[in-house]
C-alpha cells in the first residue's frame, strides 16, 4: 500500500484498521489516515501511518468500515417545510384539495388578526379529478382554480405558494387586494393564468408571482432563524454532508451576519458556498448592476474560511409540472379546452446575456436554471456569449437540472467547460408524477429525461445536488443508488413493490443513462468541489485537504446495487471533528 507523506509531526488523530476510499484521481485506497489540526497529513497502511503517533495522539479503531470523503451538495436550500412556524398555513402534509381546503379554513378562523392569509406547500398532482372528467388534467398543469378558494369563509385575501415557490394560488379578493386583472400584461418571464373566457384562473407562475407582494408576510427573529439551522445542518450531518452550495431565497433569506455568529461561537459545522439569485429588471426592480454589486460587497464583508459568497443564479425557465420549463417543441395536448405552449423563458435574452456576462466577470461562478431543451440552449448561448466577452476566464459556470437536452447542446457544453448539477433524487417516479411528465411531455421525451451518462461520456463535469424542495430528505446514498439503477426506488412509498428487478422495463427510466459506482459517488464528492471550485480543499482524501469524511456502516462498493439505500452513516467529521455519531 502506498504512503503519501506530508508534513506530519503531532498529529491530533490516527484512524487505523479501516477500508478508506480517497476518490482521488488513482481511486486509491488506504487502511490507516492521520489527521492534524483538521487537515490529513498521512494515508497509508496502519504501520506506515502509526509512525506520526506520539502519547497525545488519539488513536481510533474504525473496524473494517468503509470512509468516504464528506458528501458535497452542490445545490440546496433551507427548506421552507423546516423554516415555516407552528403558527403559520402550511400545506405540505395535505394530499388532496379538500385537505387543503380544511387546513386553510381552520387557520383563518384561528388566526381573525391576520389581514391577509398566507400559505406554502400545495402540489399541483393533487388536483388531477376523475377518470371521467374530459378535463381530468386540467388543474394538474394549470394549477388550482380559484373557485376551491371560494369554498373558505372569509372575505380576506388567500395567497398561497407551491412547495416548490413556481406558482402562487389566489382567491378573488387577493386578486383584488394586489390590482391584478385578467388584462395585466404577462410580465417578463411570468404568466398569469385565465380560463378559456379570458377571466382569471386562479394561479400565478415564475416571475408573475411578483405581483404579489409575500415578503412582508415574514417576522422570522435571529434566534428562529438560528434555530433552525442547527436543526438543518444537524440534518446534513446525519446524511454525511459536510459542505453545501446554498442558494437564499428572498423570503427566506437568513441574514448573513447570523453565518459569522454561527462561526465566531463555534457552531457552525459545514462549508457553505453561498449564492442568490438575480432577477430581471422588470420583476425586482434593480438593475443588473445593483443586484450583482451587492452580492460582491457581501463577499467583501462576510467570505469566512466556512462561508464563501461567489455564486450567481439564473432562472432561464421553470418546471415540466407545470408547463413552465421551456421547449423546443410545445407540450403535448391534455384537454379540449389546452392552449398550447412551449414554456417560460424568464428574461429578456439581451438582459440574459449582460446579467451572466458581469456576473463572470466579477468572478463569480455562475449556476444557472435550465430544465427544458430550449432553456438549455439559451443558457449556453449566454454562456457563450460571457466567454467572447471576459479575457480573465477563472470562473466556473454551470447548468442546473438539464431535464432534458439535445446532443448536440451536450457537445456545445463541453466546448465552453459548462459543468453539469443534476438531481439523481429526480430519477424518483411515483405513480402520478410518471404519468404526469409523459402527459406534458409525450412518450419520446419522457424516455429521453434525465441525462446522466451522456453528460458523463462527454467529459462533463457533472455534481450531484438536493435542490431540497424536492425530495422529503435530501440523503445522497439514495441519490446514488438512483443514478445508478435508474429504477423507481423502492426505500420511499409507493404503489410499487418494495424490490424491483433494475431491469424490469415497467421501472426503469431510460437505463442507457445509468452510470457506475464509482461515477455516482464522485458526483457528491470531488465533481461537485470541482463544480463549486473548492476540489484543493475538499471532495477527495488527500494530503493537505480538509478532513471532511464519512464512515458507513456497510461497504458501498459491495453492496447490492438496489440495497444502496440501506447503507447508514455511522459517523460524520467536519475538520476531523466529530459532529454526528449514529449510536
Amino acid at each position: 500500500m502506498k504512503l503519501n507523506k506530508g508534513t506530519s509531526s503531532d498529529v491530533n488523530k490516527i484512524f487505523i484498521n479501516g477500508i478508506i476510499y480517497s476518490i482521488d484521481s488513482k481511486s486509491s485506497v488506504y487502511e490507516s489516515m492521520a489527521i492534524k489540526d483538521g487537515i490529513i497529513v498521512a494515508l497509508g497502511s496502519n504501520e506506515e501511518v502509526n509512525n506520526y503517533s506520539t502519547d497525545e495522539t488519539e488513536i481510533i479503531d474504525l473496524k473494517f468500515r468503509t470512509v468516504l470523503p464528506g458528501f458535497i451538495d452542490a445545490h440546496c436550500h433551507i427548506p421552507e417545510k423546516m423554516m415555516i412556524k407552528k403558527q403559520e398555513l402550511s400545506l405540505f402534509d395535505a394530499s388532496n384539495p379538500w385537505q387543503y381546503l380544511k387546513l386553510i379554513q381552520s387557520y383563518v378562523d384561528s388566526h381573525p388578526e391576520k389581514k391577509i392569509i398566507y400559505g406554502v406547500g400545495w402540489k399541483s398532482s393533487n388536483f388531477e379529478s376523475g377518470e371521467d372528467d374530459p378535463n381530468r388534467y386540467t388543474e394538474v398543469f394549470k394549477g388550482p382554480n380559484k373557485k376551491w378558494l371560494d369554498r373558505i369563509n372569509t372575505d380576506k385575501p388567500i395567497v398561497l405558494k407551491d412547495c416548490g415557490s413556481h406558482a402562487l394560488w389566489l382567491n378573488n379578493k387577493a386578486f383584488e387586494y394586489f390590482g391584478i386583472t385578467k388584462d395585466i400584461k404577462d410580465p417578463v418571464g411570468g404568466k398569469i393564468e385565465l380560463d378559456e373566457q379570458g377571466e382569471l384562473w386562479g394561479t400565478l407562475k415564475e416571475n408573475a408571482t411578483r405581483l404579489v407582494n409575500i415578503d412582508n408576510h415574514q417576522s422570522y427573529k435571529d434566534k428562529d432563524y438560528l434555530s433552525r439551522f442547527i436543526k438543518y445542518q444537524n440534518i446534513l450531518h446525519s446524511y454525511g454532508i459536510t459542505t453545501i452550495s446554498l442558494i437564499d431565497e428572498e423570503e427566506l433569506e437568513m441574514p448573513l451576519e447570523l453565518y459569522r455568529r454561527l462561526e465566531i461561537t463555534k457552531q457552525l459545522k459545514l462549508k457553505i458556498i453561498y449564492g442568490v439569485t438575480i432577477m430581471p429588471y422588470d420583476v425586482c426592480k434593480k438593475t443588473i448592476c445593483e443586484q450583482i454589486h451587492q452580492l460582491k460587497r457581501n463577499r467583501i464583508i462576510y467570505k469566512t474560511d466556512l462561508f464563501d459568497v461567489s455564486i450567481a443564479k439564473f432562472f432561464a425557465d421553470g418546471i415540466i409540472v407545470m408547463e413552465t420549463a421551456y421547449l423546443f417543441n410545445p407540450y403535448v395536448t391534455i384537454d379540449e379546452n389546452y392552449t398550447k405552449t412551449n414554456g417560460i423563458f424568464r428574461w429578456n435574452m439581451v438582459e440574459f446575456k449582460e446579467g451572466i456576462t458581469m456576473a463572470n466577470r466579477l468572478d463569480f461562478n455562475v449556476c444557472i436554471h435550465a430544465v427544458g431543451d430550449c432553456a438549455c440552449k439559451l443558457a449556453i448561448d449566454a454562456i457563450e456569449y460571457s466567454n467572447q466577452n471576459n479575457i480573465k476566464q477563472c470562473y466556473r459556470n454551470s447548468l442546473i437540472h438539464i431535464d432534458l437536452i439535445t446532443k448536440y447542446y451536450i457537445r456545445r457544453m463541453k466546448l465552453l467547460n459548462i459543468n453539469a448539477i443534476i438531481q439523481p433524487f429526480w430519477f424518483y417516479k411515483n405513480v402520478n408524477s410518471s404519468k404526469n411528465e409523459v402527459l406534458a411531455l409525450g412518450v419520446e421525451r419522457a424516455h429521453r429525461e434525465y441525462p446522466v451518462k451522456s453528460l458523463s461520456d462527454e467529459g462533463i463535469v457533472t455534481a450531484g445536488s438536493s435542490d431540497h424542495e424536492v425530495p422529503e430528505e435530501p440523503n445522497p446514498l439514495n441519490a446514488i443508488e438512483c443514478a445508478i439503477i435508474r429504477n423507481l426506488y423502492d426505500f420511499i412509498p409507493s404503489r410499487y413493490p418494495e424490490k424491483v428487478d433494475m431491469n424490469d422495463a415497467r421501472y426503469r427510466l431510460n437505463p442507457s443513462e445509468r452510470i457506475s459506482i464509482l461515477e455516482a459517488i464522485k458526483t457528491f464528492t470531488i465533481n461537485a468541489a470541482y463544480v463549486l471550485g473548492k476540489e484543493k480543499e475538499v471532495g477527495s482524501l488527500e494530503i493537505g485537504k480538509k478532513a471532511d469524511f464519512i464512515v458507513l456502516d456497510k461497504d458501498i462498493f459491495t453492496t447490492e446495487l438496489l440495497d444502496v439505500h440501506d447503507i447508514n452513516v455511522e459517523r460524520t467529521y467536519f475538520n476531523g471533528e466529530l459532529v454526528y455519531f449514529n449510536k
